[in-house]
């Protein structure tokens, strides 16, 4: 299964973030990979058209509404999502940019600044690359990331191809030797680590989600949950070579004995 690298684009408002994801995404577009992108919108941000159909199904009581049309589609949805979950909606593609999310600490980030100072306050020992405008001068940026300017998009294509990794989870599990995923994310990005090395990163033969919550579950209970459930439901009649089984169980009186 392919595995997305994720990289989150941070700066401050008007500090050109919007045209470095563009430029980033059209390089690695003729690069020949699939990109995908998620930005983050404050709270009062708008999704959809004031007064377009879409608009006028939700004003009326709909909790979800989608268009679609023969080269495009688009969903709203009155709820917030994780950034792992609109990932998933983005379906499979070689790298994600993400505009925003500065809490975001589990994945590579670019930095791009206004001035000098901003560094201090956008760091978080994860970042892949600063990005300088012209009117600061290089030395005076205190950092380990390669600093570059902010339009040598073809630098900036590379490091994100060489340095960029998948979602890291976020459980804090420390099974890979590391306190937090943020400080792991930190050792990838040092060359210290291989995101591999995370115990939850490829063993997605089993998820367990309970009340929406997904709960951390390693290899061997993994295996074990699904060769139980793969015999049970390979001997029921009917079934022919299950590849994907997805159980539901409600909180009644079964669970209760």
């Amino acid at each position: 299964m392919l595995k997305t690298k994720i990289v989150s684009v941070v700066g401050f408002k008007k500090s050109g973030k919007t045209m470095v994801i563009e430029s980033l995404t059209k390089e690695l577009t003729k690069r020949g990979y699939a990109i995908g992108t998620v930005k983050h919108g404050s709270e009062k941000h708008a999704v959809d058209t004031p007064r377009k159909d879409t608009w006028r199904h939700m004003q009326a009581g709909s909790k979800a509404s989608a268009i679609l049309t023969p080269t495009e589609s688009a969903f709203f949805i009155t709820k917030p999502l994780s950034v792992r979950d609109a990932i998933a909606f983005l379906g499979e593609r070689d790298f994600i940019i993400l505009e925003g999310f500065k809490s975001l600490d589990t994945v590579a980030r670019i930095i791009v600044l206004k001035d000098a100072e901003e560094v201090k306050s956008l760091s978080n020992g994860a970042e892949i690359a600063v990005l300088i405008p012209p009117t600061i001068d290089p030395v005076s940026i205190k950092t380990d990331a390669p600093k570059i300017r902010i339009d040598e998009v073809e630098k900036l294509a590379d490091l994100v191809e060489s340095k960029a990794f998948p979602f890291l989870n976020g459980f804090d599990c420390g099974s890979c030797g590391y306190r937090s995923c943020a400080e792991m994310a930190q050792a990838i990005v040092r060359g210290a680590e291989k995101a591999s090395k995370c115990v939850y990163m490829n063993e997605e033969n089993v998820k367990l989600i309970v009340n929406g919550k997904e709960i951390p579950i390693k290899g061997f209970v993994q295996d074990f949950i699904a060769r139980t459930v793969l015999g049970m439901v390979s001997s029921l009649k009917g079934v022919e070579e299950p590849k994907r089984i997805e159980l539901l169980i409600k909180n009644g009186d079964l669970l209760h004995e």
